[in-house]
């Protein structure tokens, strides 16, 4: 079938670079609605002054700070997946023993509860609910200590339905505010937040904060801060034939420094975790 005169592409239009993503799906995918550099929030942020430009077209028409209602649920299912399903993966690869910490008196639950007040001294003046919170979930893991993981069939079915459980639960402590007066679209009942966060800090003990992987990470980071570096470098020197080809034209375009550092930035987010180390030890002369 061919295209009717009409239809066909009009050759005098300029192609758009990335998705061409409408209106509401980059509103829904700007987290945090304000700039990097806002004083109240310097940790989290959902734009550069680079793309000040297309974040006032996003958010034409809405109130100044407030998220979407896409945004909010997405950062609930965030939390939710950073919550479950990294927990449930670390614990089938033998990383994270929360069977062990079933029981009162058990040293691995004791090690945890330290680790988690440490990391969250604001919670202390609430410490019978956040240590309620945890118990409850222990206390519900389908597997006991004596108990070897196999991941066969049953084992993974039963640690499913566990999860899925969970996640039942949490979607339903979800509801939709109603009137333009609410400053957020949607609230999360208290008791399952507590209990997101307090399930957060079986990553934080085990998996973030384990000497061996944190070592690990670290180097991994000086890998990234590395290639930054060298590739700013590079841009402002003009060696453009050190970026991959897609981004080759791109930086050569790139005339400001604010653009250059952007473009470095884009290329390096775009890189998986084995292509940023191959990318580092060539740079580094080690391949």
């Amino acid at each position: 079938m061919s295209l009717a005169a009409s239809d066909a592409c009009d050759p005098s239009d300029s192609p758009i670079r990335g998705l061409n993503l409408t209106r509401g799906t980059l509103d829904g995918i700007l987290k945090y609605p304000w700039a990097y550099g806002t004083r109240k929030n310097p940790k989290k942020w959902g734009y550069y002054s680079t793309e000040k430009q297309v974040f006032e077209w996003v958010r034409a028409g809405s109130p100044r700070k407030r998220r979407s209602v896409i945004a909010e649920i997405m950062d609930w299912s965030d939390d939710i997946t950073f919550a479950i399903h990294d927990l449930m993966d670390f614990y089938r690869a033998g990383r994270i023993p929360i069977d062990r910490c079933k029981g009162s008196k058990s040293t691995e639950r004791a090690r945890l509860t330290r680790g988690m007040f440490k990391r969250k001294p604001q919670w202390l003046p609430n410490k019978a609910k956040y240590e309620e919170a945890l118990a409850g979930i222990i206390d519900n893991f389908p597997f006991e200590p004596d108990q070897r993981y196999t991941d066969g069939e049953d084992d993974r079915a039963t640690l499913y339905a566990f999860a899925t459980a969970l996640i039942k639960y949490f979607v339903g402590a979800l509801h939709l505010n109603a009137g333009d007066g609410a400053s957020s679209l949607i609230s999360v009942e208290a008791g399952a937040r507590m209990e997101v966060e307090v399930l957060k800090q079986f990553i934080w003990e085990y998996i973030i904060e384990n000497p061996d992987l944190a070592v690990l990470q670290n180097g991994q980071r000086v890998a990234i801060q590395t290639v930054f570096g060298d590739l700013v470098e590079a841009s402002r020197q003009k060696k453009f034939f050190l970026f991959p080809s897609v981004y080759q034209e791109a930086i050569s375009k790139a005339r400001r420094a604010v653009d250059r550092v952007r473009t470095v930035a884009d290329c390096i987010s775009g890189m998986t975790e084995k292509e940023i180390m191959h990318f580092y030890r060539c740079l580094r002369g080690h391949s």
